[in-house]
């Protein structure tokens, strides 16, 4: 987990799919954080890349490119990539004024922790998954 200028971010693997949870702020000061931990994740081999936006709530253009580099990063490795969107009005608005809420796959029942009754995240702390870590986790 590490959290840059107000974006908190968690990466974890479960079922298959590797998820990002992103909460807080994604603009201009975190998006270069963010850009840096995606090129760290291992995309190849998922069967999904969840994109879990519900805890976000703020983002400005800067966020919205780190968006797209996400789908081009799982369209590029064959990976599908699929978001569950912020519950924060300012951050949906953003998403459905750029129409960007219709260009990413909806995430799936399941996808995202607390959308099916006793669904609990597998959460696997540490760095981003198939990267070593300082801890020496995945």
């Amino acid at each position: 987990m590490t959290t840059q200028r107000e974006l908190q971010s968690r990466w974890w693997e479960e079922s298959g799919r590797l998820r990002w949870e992103l909460r807080g702020r994604l603009d201009a000061l975190s998006a270069g954080g963010a850009r840096a931990e995606l090129a760290g994740a291992v995309l190849p081999g998922r069967g999904a890349v969840v994109l879990d936006l519900t805890g976000l709530d703020f983002l400005d253009s800067a966020g919205l490119a780190v968006l797209v580099q996400v789908l081009r990063r799982g369209q590029a490795d064959g990976v599908p990539v699929r978001m569950a969107l912020p519950v924060a009005a300012d951050a949906a608005r953003v998403l459905d004024l750029t129409q960007f809420d219709q260009v990413f796959d909806r995430a799936l029942p399941g996808d995202v922790p607390g959308d099916v009754p006793g669904d609990v995240p597998g959460d696997v702390p540490g760095d981003v998954p198939g990267r070593p870590s300082e801890g020496g986790g995945a």
